[in-house]
């Protein structure tokens, strides 16, 4: 995507009529500093936000911008809005037991045999740990001849 972002100063100048139209002029006194960023003008010192994810202003002629990053996001089935900046996780967090989803922090058991638990928070945490548990087996003495 192509940003066309230029910075000028604004003048009203009355051509005519004494209606007000916006003309682009050097610096001078009676100027208004601001930024022009895609079509739109931002008075100097004023902040601004273009996405969820931007939040920018103008100094100085110039638009300063910061872009939010994401921590990581602790569930397998995070859902994106477009007004949000960072997905949000609607079920909590939750992780992968073979092949379904279970809540994190506390034991599922998946069948009579298999219990899971997701692993504590922290990225690439998606994959649950699992116990089998084995049924006791009688061993019976063998006589020997």
């Amino acid at each position: 995507m192509a940003i066309s972002m230029f910075c000028s100063l604004l003048a009203v100048s009355y051509i005519g009529s004494l209606l007000p139209t916006a003309v682009s002029l050097p610096r001078g006194p009676t100027l208004q500093p601001g930024c022009h960023v895609n079509g739109q003008f931002h008075p100097e010192g004023s902040s601004y936000q273009p996405s969820a994810c931007k939040h920018c202003f103008c100094s100085q002629g110039r638009e300063v911008c910061a872009i939010a990053d994401c921590f990581f996001t602790p569930c397998v089935d995070p859902v994106h809005k477009p007004d949000v900046c960072c997905p949000i996780c609607p079920n909590g967090s939750n992780c992968w037991a073979l092949k379904q989803i279970i809540p994190a922090g506390r034991d599922v058991k998946i069948d009579e045999h298999t219990t899971c638990r997701c692993p504590g928070p922290g990225p690439r945490q998606n994959q649950a740990v699992c116990t089998i548990a084995m049924q006791p087996v009688t061993v019976l003495p063998v006589e020997m001849p």
